[in-house]
């Protein structure tokens, strides 16, 4: 018989369960909005000591390995280009990109918008040509890893004068790097990650990566370059 890992009941009925067999009572999530899914390896767990300010629930483990404004990202940075370069990417001018780890409230600052916990990075051009890379703070390294590839693909568009790829094409083609990195890495939360991209319902991030990702693995990254620039000239 199952029980629950937060209060040790006996559970009977319908319950919740995690990818890591932990069972919950439906009233610790239902009513008294005392446990959460940790959002970024979705291991259940209580919310007391484990929630950000910005609403989101990230459990010790994955704090343990998560990037901050205060801890130093450029060895990522490193493997990410490493990966970028292998894709056929040599082009992408990184001395013209800054970075920033940002909270959920500074990138809702710097995007003069409200707070989103889903917007994990954007990227944006300054009219002489420098390019702006926030990435939400507080992603465990894989996933910061994967959400700077998506940006950074953004910033070669950008580079290369793509300014006017459909929604669907660019954003798809920006998740597959991500996925690019996540499936270059042999650890089971990239394998959670990349499920979270090919599970992803939106018509925009998630059917188009999803189309981008049938297009590369008959045509390789090159296929998938020559689709985005031509869209941009259509």
């Amino acid at each position: 018989m199952d029980r629950c890992f937060y209060c040790n009941s006996l559970l009977f009925l319908s319950h919740y369960k995690d990818i890591y067999d932990n069972h919950c009572c439906k009233k610790h999530i239902d009513e008294e909005n005392s446990v959460a899914y940790c959002s970024e390896c979705l291991k259940l767990v209580p919310k007391s000591g484990n929630q950000l300010d910005d609403g989101r629930v990230i459990c010790k483990d994955c704090m343990g390995i998560a990037v901050s404004p205060d801890r130093p990202y450029d060895w990522i940075l490193k493997q990410v280009l490493a990966r970028l370069y292998k894709a056929g990417f040599n082009d992408l001018k990184i001395d013209d990109i800054t970075i920033w780890t940002a909270t959920s409230e500074e990138m809702a600052m710097y995007k003069k918008g409200g707070v989103n916990v889903f917007n994990e990075g954007f990227c944006s051009v300054r009219e002489n040509g420098k390019i702006k890379i926030y990435i939400q703070s507080h992603h465990t390294k894989i996933h910061f890893a994967g959400v700077l590839a998506h940006e950074l693909l953004h910033a070669w568009c950008f580079q290369h004068g793509l300014f006017n790829i459909p929604s669907p094409i660019a954003e798809g083609m920006c998740n597959l790097a991500s996925y690019y990195v996540y499936h270059s890495i042999d650890f089971p939360l990239a394998r959670i990650y990349e499920s979270m991209l090919f599970a992803d319902e939106d018509p925009v991030y998630g059917d188009g990566f999803k189309a981008m990702y049938k297009f590369y693995e008959e045509h390789g990254w090159d296929g998938v370059r020559s689709i985005v620039i031509n869209s941009n000239n259509e």
